[in-house]
């Protein structure tokens, strides 16, 4: 009887232990996604693979907009405030230690901004410095403070609106739609119920500047579609540009875009289809030596468009599929992600052509690239060891190859 009771102990202590050690397996792996950083690489591959987001700003407006916001935010609603009840002249120190600290803040969202062009600012530069819940924590701060400032300016205006009504009109708007039911306390520091129904001004400064938002964003999205159709109806490609009827001044200011490298008229459309309007540095000099068959060797940092600039000249000189051609191209990737990005981007950017690409990677089954490399495709894109190991088991024939790219090059060992 004895003996069983210790079986029967043992057997218990065993199954807790077994239950502890996965406990601490899972929260171990919880962890470890929480702290995750997204790889640099990966990063960037999006960063070179997804829509850009046209730059609509200039500086002075950008300036402008700054200014707008500070004097918002501060001058005619907070700071006043502040100097009056609390701080008296002295605020302005706390002025000039703000500035000081903005201004580096700004030049480390420059650093930052460099490194890493992608939208989502300080949760993109969060998720790959510190983590994913950190990236997490800053994004649902970031909202909640928007959503705070926002409630707070729209208030203050309100209350600036039913002001200028006073002063020019003799109308005195009655307390119950200029209000909400609930307000804030300074001298007992609690909330309390002031009997009103609504604060109508704040409501109608929200609606308005959400209208104006959403105005302004359909007006660039409609500019953007004449600024494609004016393109396209003013240049015509067959190898290379017609005369434009259009003025001298408009000649000159279209002379550095897409179309002076002569594209086909596939190709070109496919670039206009992206967004893209003016080259980018790398691709304004890339293209043209690629498009005289010459060898390049090209450094470009991360979000420059380095991958149009070698897929562009490259969709230039295939042309169109080939049915009885082996691979035409080649592109090898140190990284399963980076090669499955530029995939994803070359088939974006090469739909409106018929050429085949497809992925040689490690992790997928061999029968599946045996069928489709049996499918004739123009271009492959691989990393190098699954892409030998195909090669000998295939006897690949690479004779027909005439162009070959070694993205990221820099990262092979």
């Amino acid at each position: 009887m004895a003996t069983n009771i210790g079986v029967d102990e043992n057997s218990s202590s065993q199954s807790e232990h077994d239950i502890t050690r996965e406990v601490r397996s899972c929260t171990k792996v919880f962890i470890k996604q929480l702290i995750s950083c997204k790889p640099m690489d990966v990063l960037q591959a999006e960063i070179a693979t997804q829509n850009e987001l046209r730059r609509d700003l200039n500086w002075f407006q950008l300036l402008a907009i700054g200014l707008g916001s500070i004097i918002g935010a501060g001058v005619f609603v907070l700071s006043g405030q502040a100097a009056a009840q609390y701080s008296g002249p002295s605020i302005i120190i706390s002025f000039v230690i703000t500035g000081v600290i903005a201004l580096l803040a700004s030049l480390s969202y420059s650093e930052l901004g460099a490194m890493m062009p992608s939208s989502g600012s300080v949760y993109t530069y969060t998720y790959a410095a510190l983590g994913e819940y950190l990236a997490w924590f800053i994004g649902w701060n970031t909202g909640l403070l928007y959503l705070f400032s926002i409630l707070t300016l729209t208030v203050a205006w309100g209350k600036y609106v039913v002001l200028f009504v006073d002063i020019v009109s003799d109308y005195n708007v009655t307390s119950m739609i200029v209000q909400a039911p609930v307000a804030w306390n300074e001298d007992a520091e609690r909330f309390y119920v002031t009997g009103q129904a609504i604060n109508l001004p704040a409501i109608g400064i929200t609606i308005a500047i959400t209208m104006l938002l959403l105005i302004r964003i359909r007006q660039t999205a409609i500019i953007s579609k004449m600024n494609e159709e004016d393109f396209q109806q003013d240049f015509t490609f067959d190898g290379e540009i017609n005369k434009t009827k259009n003025l001298k001044s408009k000649k000159k200011n279209k002379s550095n875009g897409f179309q002076s490298f002569g594209l086909s008229s596939p190709v070109f459309k496919a670039i206009m289809k992206r967004g893209y309007k003016v080259p980018t540095p790398i691709q304004r000099k890339a293209i043209p030596v690629i498009l005289k068959n010459k060898d390049i060797v090209a450094m470009a940092r991360t979000g420059s468009g380095k991958t149009a600039a070698f897929l562009i000249p490259m969709f230039e000189k295939l042309k169109g599929h080939d049915p009885n051609s082996g691979p035409r191209a080649l592109i090898l990737s140190p990284t399963r992600e980076l090669a499955l990005q530029t995939l994803k981007f070359t088939k974006e950017l090469g739909k409106l052509t018929d050429l085949i690409a497809t992925a040689i990677l490690g992790g997928e089954r061999l029968e599946e690239q045996f069928s489709n490399l049996h499918a004739h495709p123009d271009i492959i894109i691989a990393t190098p060891g699954r892409f030998m190991h195909l090669c000998i088991e295939m006897d690949l024939k690479l004779y027909d190859i005439k162009y070959v790219v070694l993205d990221e090059r820099d990262c092979y060992v």
